[in-house]
């Protein structure tokens, strides 16, 4: 059985794929990877993996309340 968003948060990853980060600031994939491509949200490159640092997300919350 597949871990709700919810739960998974709970276990406080560092890094997430675009799609828990997009989940997770409640906006589409389409607008992170825009938002990543005009370096307003910074993103990590593993290889060709796209990950997403949680402090980074948290910082570009508090930046734009």
């Amino acid at each position: 059985m597949q871990k709700s968003f919810e739960e998974q948060s709970a276990i406080k990853t560092r890094l997430m794929t675009a799609r828990e980060a997009a989940k997770y600031l409640n906006i589409s994939e389409r607008t992170l990877w825009t938002l990543s491509n005009v370096g307003d949200l910074p993103r990590v490159l593993i290889g060709r993996a796209v990950r997403y640092d949680a402090a980074d997300l948290e910082a570009f919350i508090n930046t734009n309340k």
